[in-house]
C-alpha cells in the first residue's frame, strides 16, 4: 500500500516519525531540520503515494526525544506544521506512526 518499507536499521538507532511532509519533499530538507539535534543516521519518506510522511533515524535517543519536543507541531516545512514522534512500531505496520 504505502511502496517500498523502510530499510533495516541498527536496533540501537531511534525511529522518530515524522507526518504532514509537503509532497515532493527532499530527504535533504527533512535531515537540514533535525540534524541540530544529533547523529541522524538515515531519513525515509514515504513515496509511492505520495503519504506525507517519513521516518529520521537517531544514533541517541535522547537526541531523538529533542527533536520531538522542538519540532512537534512547531517546526514546518514548505508551510507544512510537521507531527514528530518517537514511533513504537511493533512489526508489520505497527502503531505510533508507522512500521517497524
Amino acid at each position: 500500500f504505502f511502496g517500498t518499507m523502510p530499510p533495516s536499521h541498527d536496533p540501537s538507532d531511534t525511529r522518530v516519525f515524522v507526518g504532514n511532509l509537503p509532497q515532493g519533499v527532499d530527504k535533504r530538507e527533512v535531515e537540514d531540520v533535525f540534524r541540530r539535534f544529533g547523529g541522524v543516521t538515515d531519513v525515509w519518506i514515504a513515496r509511492k503515494p505520495e503519504s506525507g510522511f517519513g521516518f529520521v533515524y537517531f544514533r541517541d535517543r535522547r537526541d531523538a526525544e529533542d527533536a520531538c519536543d522542538e519540532c512537534n507541531r512547531r517546526e514546518k516545512i514548505s508551510g507544512h506544521l510537521l507531527r514528530v514522534e518517537i514511533s513504537h512500531g511493533k512489526g508489520a505496520k505497527g502503531g505510533g506512526g508507522g512500521w517497524t
